[in-house]
């Protein structure tokens, strides 16, 4: 039992204020409590009842949903009410005049532990808020040569190293540009380059030969005028549509371009991957 109330046996009646009109007027009585570390405070309104400022308490309303998890036990009646972090609503109380609370805290409050005391009848509802989403990348899982840094889950750090054959791991663009029928690119071509796209004139190919790439690197192909322009793989390259099936050529549409990944140790074992069309 409460150590500010008498002491009452279970066969005793207690008269409570509940379900009387007050005859102030609907009214509510805020306090607004703070805990620098975790523990408990007694609420006492004989004051305000005395000085008729509320007559009677009959429910509460609270905001807790940026304080620590709390229970509130009323005076004489014991009736405690556990209100959990992250929740707020309407609570019904069963008190006795003059109204007086024990309200404990399991941890610090960041802000203020908001109560609203009522002197009229409530229903009992209670929200408990749902933390909010965040749309950002959580995640990222590392496959073959490459590595993650989870550290900040909604930017993540993705680095890649190459294949075998000591080329030391790279991830770049191509730069250099060679419109025209029949071209080829090989892998010692795009040594050192940087983020302009191949570009292949009205019904031109362009052949793609990593043979000779050692590494791993990010290329755009690009049409341009009209449709008709093909990606071609030839010596010791093979392409991967997006299907997943290995192809010979590639025919594209007016302005597309292919994001493509190609990938090859040196050694005339190589591949390249469409990831994505544009």
């Amino acid at each position: 039992m409460s150590n500010f109330g008498p002491a009452y046996n279970a066969s005793q009646p207690i008269s409570t204020a509940n379900n009387k009109f007050p005859p102030e007027g609907p009214k509510s009585m805020p306090v607004f409590i703070s805990y620098p570390q975790a523990g408990s405070t007694l609420i006492d309104l004989t004051t305000e009842t005395q000085m008729h400022r509320i007559s009677q308490v009959q429910g509460l309303y609270i905001d807790n949903t940026d304080g620590p998890n709390l229970i509130l036990v009323c005076d004489v009646t014991e009736q405690t009410i556990h209100i959990p972090s992250n929740a707020q609503g309407y609570y019904q109380l069963l008190t006795q005049n003059p109204p007086k609370f024990t309200l404990t805290a399991d941890a610090a409050t960041v802000k203020d532990v908001q109560l609203f005391f009522l002197n009229f009848p409530v229903v009992h509802s209670v929200n408990y808020l749902l933390p909010p989403i965040n749309p950002g990348v959580q995640s990222i899982v590392a496959g073959t040569n490459v590595t993650v840094d989870n550290t900040d889950p909604a930017n993540p750090i993705v680095s890649a190293s190459g294949g075998g054959g000591g080329g030391g791991g790279k991830v770049q663009y191509t730069q250099i540009i060679k419109p025209g029928a029949g071209q080829t690119i090989s892998g010692g071509d795009i040594s050192g380059a940087a983020f302009t796209p191949f570009f292949a004139a009205t019904g031109a190919a362009l052949d793609l030969d990593f043979s000779t790439l050692n590494g791993l690197y990010l290329i755009l192909f690009q049409s341009y005028n009209a449709a008709g322009s093909t990606l071609n793989s030839v010596g010791g390259a093979w392409i991967i549509d997006q299907s997943g099936s290995a192809v010979g050529s590639i025919a594209t549409a007016q302005f597309e371009v292919l994001e493509i990944m190609a990938v090859g140790d040196g050694a005339g074992n190589s591949s390249a991957q469409v990831l994505n069309r544009y």
